[in-house]
């Protein structure tokens, strides 16, 4: 498991979009982005949590307003690099109604998570992530619990 902290991005702009510059930055830190890793990003969007308002964002007019992956980006991780999963702490990998990003992660058959709690105690790199999904059976998507155990 690897994490990519872009809370001081978001605090900035709250519909921060997480670029293929920001992964690039990552990895002349940290290395390149490991192989068969779940890639996370650290959005701090959970700390809204209970809060459906303010976690997602809702104007007056019930637009959705978050931080969310570029196109680009995931279009990086799918093809120059291989996570097994991408996943967040918000309520969405991508901006509605287009779901670009979630077109490409699914394309690339990898495993996407969202609402994502307590990245913050997870270091950039190091964690191991088990992915528990609730199986049900013909359906596109299930609730998940993702475990981290530190290094």
């Amino acid at each position: 498991m690897v994490k990519l902290d872009v809370q001081s991005k978001v605090e900035a702009d709250p519909e921060y979009i997480v670029t293929l510059s920001d992964i690039h930055d990552w990895e002349s830190r940290y290395g390149r982005v490991p192989d068969g890793c779940l890639f996370v990003v650290d959005t701090g969007q959970c700390r809204f949590w209970p809060n459906r308002t303010t976690y997602m964002g809702l104007d007056e007019n019930g637009d959705r307003h978050f931080p969310s992956l570029a196109p680009d980006a995931a279009t990086f991780l799918t093809s120059e690099r291989s996570p097994y999963g991408i996943g967040l702490d918000g309520p969405s990998l991508d901006h509605y109604p287009e779901l670009t990003v979630h077109k490409i992660l699914a394309a690339a058959s990898l495993y996407t998570t969202e609402n994502l709690a307590c990245l913050s105690r997870v270091p950039a790199k190091g964690a191991t992530a088990v992915i528990l999904p609730m199986k049900i059976l013909g359906a596109s998507g299930a609730p998940v619990r993702v475990v981290a155990t530190l290094p």
